[in-house]
């Protein structure tokens, strides 16, 4: 099964490794998830979603140096990552997109019975897909889909690692700096 399958099928814990330690954040709702990323927050999900206790731990070593900022911003894109069955980036742009425009989005969602409290994430944000898309003629959905999956600036290795592009982009260019 494909992760986003999974990440639409339940809600569970995730396990991120940072400072030697292994951090849960507990299983929540796409409520909780859409809450964390639309907080403006600089670590929303790690370590804004852990227990209390877990999260006062992590502040602590963050504050003392053991946690580098680079690897604390990679926890929390690859805890949003693991939970939406997306890429991080695509993830947090539906989030964002659904509620700039929740009073739309949101009653289409409420209409077809899917409550952001009830759902696991990765089920909110395909449901969002489907209906988004449902109406669109080729050159929207194009348009819809190189905005959606297009990297952030600075992350165009995590897209090409994540669709195993990265190995044969790296041969292509050695081949041709050798003219091969």
């Amino acid at each position: 099964m494909t992760e986003a399958l999974l990440a639409s099928m339940s809600q569970f814990d995730i396990e991120v490794e940072l400072a030697g330690r292994t951090w849960v954040v507990p299983a929540a709702p796409a409520a909780a998830w859409f809450e964390a990323v639309l907080s403006s927050g600089a670590c929303p999900v790690v370590p804004g979603m852990l227990t209390p206790e877990d999260e006062e731990d992590m502040v602590d070593l963050i504050l003392d140096g053991a946690i580098a900022a680079a690897e604390l911003e990679r926890a929390n894109h690859d805890a949003l990552g693991v939970a939406s069955g997306w890429n991080w980036w695509e993830a947090e742009r539906l989030i964002v997109s659904i509620a700039h425009d929740w009073k739309v989005v949101g009653g289409v969602l409420l209409q077809h019975g899917i409550r952001l409290a009830d759902e696991p994430l990765g089920a909110v944000l395909a449901a969002t897909y489907a209906l988004a898309t449902a109406n669109m003629n080729r050159e929207d959905r194009f348009a819809f889909e190189a905005a959606l999956t297009a990297p952030p600036l600075g992350h165009a290795e995590e897209w090409f690692e994540g669709i195993g592009f990265a190995d044969q982009f790296q041969a292509l260019i050695a081949a041709a700096r050798t003219g091969g």
